[in-house]
């Protein structure tokens, strides 16, 4: 408690510096959770991103809704499935189409951060609304599965998230038993997949179009014999263009072996 006795030029105040960065309007991430999240910038729009056309259809449907109904709701979105498959760039576009930024946060990292559980995911919500910010929060399963034994963790999370106004989106592998802990909440569970042959063979188009390719490498071949995400297509097509560079820095050339 302040001495009320003191004359006011002896008394102190200690400001927190993320909420005099705030007044100033400078968007930085809070130093004690910048090593756990960051922005992710997106201008692509829904439309635009390659993904199975009912999900881009509810996404779609959900940003009309949403802007009419963003001050009576909130919304925690659920996106189950394998990696690659565009659940953060999906969630970047939701964001991008509502003008708002996007914070990405993983919970492997929050949960081994120097702070306690706790202080750490709340700095994280108290940065969303400052901003305010959708929030992305990667490594789901890794807090709900049993074998991990962060079920104290798990409930705060959940007491956390129920109480939560911000637009959230949670990235996982398998779904998340998380329908009926958030009663203040609208859960919308969507699963992404590993995409059809046409969606994979515009994949692999879009992510070679910027490389010299060998004339024996076919795309429509390729698409139709390896079921991939499109995470896994751009990470073999960068290690083949590493390849390519191996063999001649001057003229790469990515071929259907390497």
């Amino acid at each position: 408690p302040y001495d009320t006795d003191k004359p006011l030029i002896t008394r102190e105040v200690k400001i927190n510096t993320r909420i005099v960065t705030y007044i100033l309007s400078q968007e930085l991430i809070d130093d004690d959770i910048s090593l756990i999240s960051e922005f992710y910038p997106s201008t692509m729009m829904i439309k635009d991103v390659i993904i199975p056309n009912d999900i881009k259809e509810k996404l779609i449907n959900f940003v009309s809704y949403f802007k009419t109904n963003r001050l009576t709701e909130c919304f925690v979105f659920s996106f189950h499935g394998p990696y690659g498959s565009l659940k953060l760039e999906s969630a970047g576009a939701v964001c991008a189409e509502l003008k708002a930024p996007l914070l990405v946060v993983d919970l492997l990292a929050l949960d081994n951060a120097d702070l306690y559980f706790e202080r750490a995911l709340d700095l994280v919500l108290r940065e969303a609304k400052l901003l305010p910010a959708g929030i992305y929060f990667r490594n789901c399963d890794f807090l709900f599965t049993n074998e991990t034994g962060k079920t104290y963790e798990r409930r705060y999370f959940l007491k956390e998230l129920n109480n939560n106004s911000n637009l959230v989106f949670l990235d996982s592998i398998n779904i998340l038993p998380i329908h009926g802990e958030l009663k203040n909440q609208r859960v919308i569970s969507l699963e992404f997949t590993i995409p059809e042959y046409t969606m994979r063979k515009d994949l692999w188009t879009d992510y070679l179009k910027s490389y010299t390719l060998s004339d024996d490498t076919d795309i429509k071949e390729i698409a139709n014999k390896y079921n991939l995400t499109s995470g896994q297509i751009k990470d073999i097509v960068t290690t083949a263009h590493t390849y390519a560079l191996w063999r001649d820095t001057t003229h790469t050339m990515i071929t259907s072996s390497r």
